[in-house]
């Protein structure tokens, strides 16, 4: 058994595998370290190179998985522990992991109560708190962490080591969220919640399929939405957000 642990944000997470193979992938797209950190373990992960289908197999484990809460895409699947401090991440093409393992770290993050992973991207005031940029014409923006305080929202930002990422361990707070829509001239205006509140359901990493689990989400995007000002701003091609914000 192989065992490393990694920092996602402001947790740590201990991962153990039977799989090389899975180990060397999960070392290679996130920083990991063997030593036991001194920071409490939040979750623990054990990584399966194997995928087991529901349908083909016995009524035992169907009954026992479908017991348990989960997610199933095409080239992985993850259950939960009851305890909520437990998940097997299992995997059919380990270049999938990266995507599999972010993914089940927005599950978490939601089940606790903590915020969400919303696809978004950061523009920086000159100091202080940063704004987010949600839709658009943004190339490729990363799955961020987005923490709901009793003061508001915290982003927390991806650094890169190499080909490794690691989540910084501090979240910035944040001062809007904005809408962006390609236009012909760039314009910013309040947004309705409740509009966008839908709209941003197409940007979190995890939608669940238990009723519960979608009242949860639901009420964590109306916290957040309530959390700070939003926006809907047009842009015109070229043109960032912070042209609009200056």
């Amino acid at each position: 058994m192989h065992q490393v642990y990694t920092q996602f944000g402001e947790h740590i997470l201990a991962i153990r595998t039977d799989s090389i193979l899975l180990m060397n992938r999960l070392t290679h797209v996130f920083r990991s370290e063997k030593a036991r950190p001194k920071q409490s373990v939040d979750w623990s992960v054990h990584l399966h190179s194997d995928y087991v289908t529901p349908l083909v197999t016995s009524d035992s484990i169907t009954s026992n998985r479908l017991s348990k809460s989960y997610f199933d895409a095409e080239f992985f699947y993850f259950t939960l522990g009851a305890d909520g401090r437990s998940a097997d991440l299992f995997l059919t093409d380990p270049t999938a992991l990266r995507q599999a393992f972010i993914t089940l770290y927005g599950t978490l993050i939601m089940k606790r109560g903590w915020g969400l992973l919303v696809r978004a991207s950061v523009t920086n005031d000159d100091v202080g708190p940063v704004h987010l940029s949600i839709g658009g014409p943004n190339d490729e923006p990363d799955f961020l962490p987005i923490k709901l305080t009793a003061d508001g929202l915290e982003v927390f930002q991806w650094s890169a080591f190499g080909e490794q990422r690691q989540l910084l361990a501090s979240g910035t707070p944040v001062a809007s969220l904005n809408f962006i829509q390609p236009a012909f001239q760039n314009q910013r205006m309040k947004a309705g919640r409740s509009v966008v509140l839908l709209r941003l359901l197409d940007h979190v990493s995890y939608w669940p399929h238990a009723a519960a689990e979608t009242k949860q989400v639901l009420a964590l995007l109306r916290r957040l939405v309530h959390a700070v000002p939003v926006y809907e701003c047009a842009l015109r091609p070229g043109s960032l957000l912070g042209e609009l914000i200056s």
